[in-house]
C-alpha cells in the first residue's frame, strides 16, 4: 500500500520532470481529506462487521456493510464531486501553474467516487480470512500502476499517472467486491445506497455543474458556491437521515 501510494510521484518525477511531479503531488494530496473520513467510518463499522462474521451472522454483517457504505457515500461524495468540478481552482492555491493539474485531479476524484461506492469492502475481505487475497489484490494493483505509469506518463504527463493510479485503486476495491461476494454471498448495495448517491448528485453535482459552466467564478466565487451547496446538501441529509441511518453513524463515531 505504501508503494501504491507513493511510487507514482517518484515515477512522474523520473519520467517527466520535478515541476510536473510537484503539480501531481498537490493534486493527489487533496484527496487525503476524504481518506480521513473513510478511515473514521471504516473504524466505526469494522468491529461490528467482525463481530457478526465471528458469529456466522452473514445477513447481519451484510446489513452493517450496507449501512456503512451509505454512510461513506454520504460523507465523501460531495467533496469528490466538488473537486471534479472546481479542482483547478483549489489547486491554484499552491501557486502559478498548479491549475494544470485540474484534469488529473478530476480523474483521481472520479476513481474515488467508484471506490467509495463499494464501501469498506477490503476490510470485510480481511476480516473474513482473505488476507492472502488482499495481498494478491494489492500486488496486482502495484504492478498495474507501475506498468501504466511507464506506458502513459511519457505521452500524457500527469493525466497518465492519474489514470494509472485510478486503475490500481479500482483493482483494490472491485476485486474484493467480487471476492467477498463469492466467499460470503454478501454485497454492499442496499436500500441506503440509492438515496445517498441521489442526494449527492442532485444537491451537489448538478448545482456545481451549473455554477461552473454558467458563471465560471474565480476562487472566491467557488468558495461561496461550495459553502451554499454544502449547506443545501446538509438540509437534505436532515430530511432523509432515517433512510441513511445517520443517527446511528453519529453514535458509532462517538463510541469510537
Amino acid at each position: 500500500q505504501v508503494v501504491l501510494r507513493w511510487a507514482d510521484i517518484v515515477l512522474v518525477a523520473a519520467l517527466a520532470d520535478p515541476s510536473t511531479a510537484a503539480i501531481y503531488t498537490a493534486a493527489s494530496r487533496l484527496l487525503l481529506a476524504g481518506n480521513f473520513l473513510n478511515l473514521a467510518i471504516v473504524q466505526a463499522v469494522s468491529p461490528m462487521v467482525s463481530s457478526a462474521l465471528a458469529r456466522e451472522a452473514r445477513y447481519e454483517a451484510q446489513d452493517l456493510l450496507r449501512v456503512g457504505t451509505s454512510w461513506l457515500i454520504t460523507a465523501v461524495w460531495p467533496g469528490y464531486l466538488l473537486l471534479i468540478m472546481f479542482g483547478a481552482r483549489f489547486l491554484g492555491l499552491f501557486g502559478t501553474g498548479y491549475e494544470d493539474g485540474g484534469a488529473a485531479l478530476a480523474i483521481l476524484a472520479g476513481a474515488m467516487l467508484i471506490a467509495s461506492a463499494v464501501g469498506p469492502i477490503e476490510a470485510v475481505l480481511l476480516m473474513s480470512g482473505g488476507a492472502r487475497l488482499s495481498l494478491a489484490d494489492n500486488a496486482a494493483a502495484v504492478a498495474l500502476s507501475i506498468s501504466l505509469n511507464f506506458a502513459l506518463v511519457p505521452s500524457m504527463g500527469i493525466e497518465g499517472a492519474a489514470i494509472a493510479w485510478a486503475v490500481a485503486l479500482l483493482v483494490t476495491n472491485l476485486a474484493p467486491l467480487i471476492q467477498v461476494g463469492r466467499r460470503l454471498g454478501i454485497t454492499p448495495f442496499g436500500k441506503g445506497h440509492r438515496p445517498a448517491i441521489t442526494a449527492s448528485l442532485t444537491m451537489v453535482a448538478l448545482p456545481a455543474l451549473a455554477v461552473r459552466f454558467i458563471f465560471n467564478p474565480g476562487f472566491t466565487g467557488v468558495m461561496i458556491a461550495c459553502a451554499a451547496i454544502v449547506a443545501g446538501y446538509f438540509l437534505v441529509l436532515v430530511r432523509y437521515r432515517s433512510q441513511l441511518h445517520l443517527n446511528e453513524l453519529t453514535s458509532a463515531l462517538r463510541a469510537r
